[in-house]
This record gives C-alpha cells, structure tokens and sequence, in this order.
C-alpha cells in the first residue's frame, strides 16, 4: 500500500533564513498543476516580518527560531514574540482557536 503526504514543506536554505515568497508561489503552483490533495507549509525562516506575505501564499507555516528568546534557536519559547507573532498572523488567517492563548 502506498501513503500519500498531507502536506508539502516549502523548506528554506537553511533554519532562520526566510523563504522566498516566490518560492513559495512556485510550490503552490505545482501543487494546483498536479492536484495535490494537501498543504504547501512554509518550513522556516517564518518571523513578524514576514508571516503575513506568507501566510497570503502558502496553506499554512511552520515557527520555531522566531518565537524563542532574542530569536536564539536554543533559547526558550518567548511567551511576547508568541503573542506578537499570533496578532500578525491573526490578521491574515482567523486564528480562534488560538486567539486564547495570546490573551
């Protein structure tokens, strides 16, 4: 039996280095071309500065670097960077589910 992906991950060069934006076009592209029955992610590289031009192309994003303290990737969650990055994204995609976390 053969498995199929629920989603595909648009990665970026490397962790904390955004994504292009038309990189991400690219992917979604291919995946309506080729009916792709699932999401296009973006993978890293995800911070306030950009999560809204993705979140305009992409399914959805994954965050890591960008909520941890002075976005150091061994720091701890920053519970502030959390809240900023949920306002922005909220304003793109109706977070509800999540909205009572940033309170």
């Amino acid at each position: 039996m053969c498995g199929v992906a629920d989603a595909v991950i648009g990665p970026g060069p490397e962790t904390s280095v955004p994504v292009p934006e038309n990189s991400v076009k690219a992917v979604t592209k291919v995946g309506d071309a080729t009916e792709l029955d699932g999401s296009v992610l973006v993978g890293n590289g995800v911070d306030m500065t950009n999560i809204d031009t993705l979140l305009g192309v992409a399914d959805g994003v994954i965050v890591g670097t960008a909520l941890k303290g002075r976005g150091v990737t061994t720091a701890s969650v920053d519970r502030l960077r959390f809240k900023e990055l949920l306002k922005v994204a909220d304003e793109v995609v109706e977070l509800p589910s999540i909205r009572e976390w940033a309170e």
